[in-house]
């Protein structure tokens, strides 16, 4: 197993793209950690620095406090598996799984002895004799994994290893890599872009954006405590919902007040307490739809009036759009919600749940530190 740090760490191409943005991070010793965030946002590029198969522009790369910029991926004993299967179509699943090992010179018995380990964890000792074009697309997935998993190494790196999987498949992988994680003990960094899994698999997660890191957490600081309107955007489907607004004093309570959605809520002690110097200024106001209760009927705890815009009954629960003065709010319900089109619907929202930014910083004043 090994520890990760990188230090200020770069990657510019063609001299003039910044890819990768000077971050600074802590990998620990047997963590499964999330590198997530969209296209283009410099989670691939940092992966591939610490496998040693993209040049490091500037900064330092260090595993198990050895500096390792100048050593080829061969010396720094670490095993990826990429986005594409890359399996070799003329060699068997057994041959795909031993082909790392047998370039290292392993005995034929100790090779055996980990194929058949590797195909028992991964649900594929009946498929070993067959090829790559013999196989379902997530048994190809599996023997990819399986390949960068078959020898033992101080880390493992996937890069969207799902992403070609179809999503019933990619439900199962997904369980079957958490699982060999808390298995072989082992650090792994995954890459993604979906969120979901990031989520479902990261001990702690990474959430990038321009090459930036925008927070680093557990899935449940990152999901509870955004520390950004990115990563509150980014995180959450349906994402958050955000109003425009100002905070007002009315003695020693505040409300936030939105002229635009036409609503004013006041905020509980816990919100009052870290957005008291913003008294006057504009400040966002975010919810997530699953804290905010649709009416058809006026109540005395009502906030916002609007219309129903579109209902999407998901089965499990239902997601409820409605219009509020042009602006779009999305609500979690029960799938038995009736309202019809252009029905008017009022929205109550949890206080207790809100969320503050700052406009121009984009930070939330919340959790700022």
């Amino acid at each position: 197993m090994a520890k990760i740090v990188l230090k200020d760490l770069w990657k510019v191409y063609g001299g003039e793209v910044e890819a990768v943005k000077g971050i600074n991070l802590t990998i620990e010793d047997g963590e499964f950690f999330c590198f997530l965030g969209p296209s283009g946002c410099g989670k691939t590029s940092t992966m591939r620095m610490i496998a040693g198969i993209e040049e490091i522009s500037a900064g330092q790369i260090y595993i198990d406090d050895v500096v390792v910029n100048k050593l080829p991926p061969a010396k720094r004993d670490i095993a990826m598996a990429f986005e594409t299967y890359a399996l070799y179509p003329p060699l068997t699943v057994w041959e795909n799984l031993a082909f790392p090992m047998q370039v290292r010179g392993m005995p034929r018995d100790q090779i055996e002895k980990e194929v058949q380990r590797v195909a028992r964890l991964l649900d594929l000792t009946d498929v070993l004799d067959r090829k790559p074009a013999h196989l379902s697309g997530g048994q190809q997935q599996r023997v990819s994994l399986g390949r960068a998993i078959a020898r033992p190494a101080k880390a493992y790196l996937f890069d969207e290893p799902l992403s070609h999987v179809d999503s019933k498949a990619r439900l199962r992988m997904r369980g079957e890599i958490k699982r060999l994680q808390e298995t072989l003990k082992t650090t792994c960094i995954y890459v993604t872009h979906d969120q979901l899994e990031a989520l479902a698999l990261g001990d702690r997660i990474m959430v990038m954006n321009f090459g930036e890191i925008q927070q680093v957490g557990t899935p449940e600081e990152i999901y509870n405590q955004p520390r950004n309107l990115f990563v509150a955007d980014f995180i959450g489907e349906p994402p958050f919902n955000f109003f425009d607004g100002v905070i007002l004093a009315d003695g020693e309570h505040l409300s936030f007040k939105s002229e635009e959605a036409g609503f004013s809520v006041p905020l509980p002690d816990h919100v009052r307490e870290k957005v008291a110097h913003k008294t006057g200024q504009p400040v966002k106001l975010g919810i997530r739809p699953m804290f905010i209760s649709p009416s058809l009927t006026e109540t005395p705890d009502s906030h916002i009036r609007g219309s129903v815009y579109v209902f999407e009954d998901l089965g499990e629960n239902g997601v409820l759009t409605a219009e509020v003065d042009g602006n779009l709010v999305r609500v979690m319900t029960d799938p038995y919600f009736a309202g019809k089109l252009d029905d008017p619907v009022w929205l109550t929202l949890n206080t207790d749940m809100v969320h503050i930014f700052d406009p121009e910083s984009g930070l939330n004043l919340l959790f700022a530190r």
